[in-house]
């Protein structure tokens, strides 16, 4: 894999949410079209999103030595709330509990 075009199209054989460890040196996520997001802090320095033709998202952590990407079914510049519904049940089912008990 030489382009970020090659890691999706690797990445939608396996499935959403598939981890894929790509060494560093690689190309520039922000020159491949990325945008600088956020993400559930697991050590990574930057995430980056980039939103597919689909509504999907590549989801890409910067780590010192390596970028870790994964597909999401629901990019969050689609939708916000179905991208934490999603890719994101560990925290949007207890938001969605403290919400209802507030109703």
């Amino acid at each position: 894999m030489t382009t970020w075009s090659d890691v999706i199209a690797f990445l939608r054989t396996k499935g959403y949410h598939t981890k894929l460890w790509i060494p560093r040196p690689f190309q520039d996520p922000l020159s491949a079209g990325m945008y600088r997001s956020i993400g559930t802090p697991v050590g990574q320095s930057t995430d980056y999103r980039l939103r597919l033709d689909d509504g999907k998202g590549l989801h890409v952590r910067e780590f010192p030595q390596y970028y870790q990407a994964h597909l999401d079914d629901v990019d969050p510049s689609q939708s916000l709330v179905g991208h934490m519904f999603a890719d994101m049940p560990g925290v949007s089912i207890p938001l969605a509990m403290i919400f209802l008990r507030r109703v």
